[in-house]
C-alpha cells in the first residue's frame, strides 16, 4: 500500500510538473500558439521552438527555442524580452526587433559590439545587454540612463 502511495505521489508529481507546458510536435509549431509560431518563423527561422510555457504568476509566456534563445511574450503576444546569449544559430538580437535609436546608439558607441538580450521594461524604457556584458538602460524617449558593467 505505501508503494502504491508513492507512486501515485510521483505520477501527481510528474502531470503537474508537465501540464503548464503546451509544446508542440516534436517541440515544433504550436497550434495553441499561432502568434508566436509567427513571430519565431519570421524573426529565428533558422531554429523551432522547443517549448513554450505560460507562466500565469507573471501573466507573461516564455518561450525556449531549439537554438537556446528564449524569448518572454506579454500575455497579448507582444515580445517583452529577447535573449540570445546562449544562442547557437543567433549571435545578436535580430535588429529588425531593435528600435533604431538604440541600433544607433550600440553603432555609434560600442561599434565593436552587438545586442545578446534586450527587454521592454514596464516604465516604457528599454534594458540591453552588449556581448561584453556592459547594461545599457534607456528611458521611453531612448535616453541613456544608466550603464552596468
Amino acid at each position: 500500500m505505501k508503494n502504491l502511495s508513492i507512486i501515485a505521489i510521483i505520477m501527481a508529481m510528474a502531470f503537474f510538473g508537465t501540464a503548464c507546458t503546451k509544446e508542440g510536435p516534436n517541440g515544433g509549431n504550436n497550434s495553441n500558439y499561432p502568434e508566436i509560431n509567427t513571430f519565431v518563423e519570421t524573426y529565428f527561422s533558422q531554429t523551432s521552438i522547443k517549448e513554450v510555457r505560460l507562466d500565469d504568476d507573471l501573466d507573461e509566456i516564455d518561450v525556449k527555442l531549439a537554438d537556446k534563445t528564449e524569448i518572454t511574450f506579454f500575455l497579448n503576444y507582444e515580445w517583452k524580452k529577447i535573449d540570445c546569449e546562449h544562442s547557437r544559430k543567433y549571435t545578436a538580437v535580430p535588429t529588425a526587433l531593435v528600435p533604431a535609436p538604440i541600433t544607433e546608439y550600440v553603432t555609434t558607441n560600442h561599434p565593436n559590439n552587438h545586442i545578446d538580450n534586450i527587454e521592454k521594461l514596464s516604465n516604457g524604457g528599454w534594458n540591453i545587454e552588449l556581448d561584453n556584458e556592459r547594461e545599457i538602460y534607456f528611458d521611453q524617449n531612448f535616453n541613456v540612463v544608466g550603464q552596468r558593467q
